[in-house]
């Protein structure tokens, strides 16, 4: 078993600080992330198999890449694939983290644009999104959710347009 494979088959919450993003927190040719390395190898590794990978392990890919373009100013496109298993994987479970990463960057927002979401699943996310506006007190937890909802009717209801 490679180095990479070990790492996917023991995947915790432990280990997304190998994969997280890691900036130097400067730009141009001094940009560099200390975890880009591993965290392409292995979503090399996971993407073919995004069906069966940990959903944790699919979350902290996303969450990296999604920070990782608001600063990279670009996006690796298999942010998509991820984005999707969290959807239709992780239902409300991963609803949040996919939103919050979806709007880390205008790259982000448009790669996580998912439009083949059943009617079915898109219901059950219109109503976490309610669930949360129900119980949440926080001004700007509302119109977060409140924004995100809109898209999550588009998904329920597709010959709504909504736009970035």
């Amino acid at each position: 078993m490679t180095d990479v494979e070990n790492f996917i088959s023991t995947y915790g919450s432990s280990s997304e600080s190998r994969i997280s993003f890691a900036w130097n927190g400067k730009r141009g040719d001094d940009f560099h992330d200390d975890n880009y390395a591993l965290r392409k190898q292995v979503l090399d590794a996971v993407i073919p198999t995004l069906d069966s990978v940990d959903l944790l392990l699919v979350r902290d890919l996303f969450r990296a890449e999604t920070i990782w373009s608001k600063e990279a100013w670009c996006i690796d496109l298999r942010v998509q694939k991820l984005a999707a298993a969290l959807i239709k994987r992780g239902r409300a479970q991963y609803l949040e983290d996919y939103f919050v990463g979806r709007w880390q960057s205008m790259d982000s927002a448009c790669a996580c644009s998912i439009t083949d979401v059943d009617v079915t699943l898109a219901t059950e996310l219109v109503r976490a999104a309610d669930d949360h506006l129900a119980s949440e007190q926080d001004g700007e937890k509302r119109k977060f959710w409140e924004r995100n909802k809109e898209i999550l009717l588009s998904w329920e209801h597709p010959e709504r347009l909504v736009t970035v």
